[in-house]
């Protein structure tokens, strides 16, 4: 790398405040052919601070109000899979199939109370 890239990419971060991606991509957009991790190293090596990403599931969207909702009016319904191949022995398997014990486990769990069934 020569002084010009490393002048380039610092002078790029500083017009437009993308980040290594973005960089690279006007770069060879403009014929230069500059890869991601060389504009990471450049702004490692001249201590530019990475920006702070904030997160799109910070706060939790509900899909309903529970504080609304009176006990026993809503239920989630989950359906769980006894027969797991990769934590279960074979013998249990052999096992539980010849005394007829049913594949899957279902489980409903009121919202408001947290009551199972």
């Amino acid at each position: 790398m020569d002084l010009g890239l490393n002048g380039a990419v610092l002078a790029e971060r500083k017009r437009t405040g993308y980040g290594r991606d973005r960089i690279a991509r006007l770069f060879q957009a403009r014929g230069l052919a500059v890869r991601p991790s060389t504009v990471r190293c450049v702004l490692r090596r001249y201590k530019v601070q990475a920006k702070h990403k904030r997160s799109k599931y910070r706060r939790r969207q509900r899909f309903s109000d529970f504080e609304s909702l009176y006990p026993l009016q809503h239920f989630q319904v989950d359906l769980k899979q006894i027969y797991d191949q990769s934590t279960l022995p074979q013998s249990m398997l052999r096992w539980a199939k010849k005394i007829n014990i049913p594949p899957y486990q279902w489980t409903a769990i009121d919202v408001k109370t947290r009551l199972r069934d």
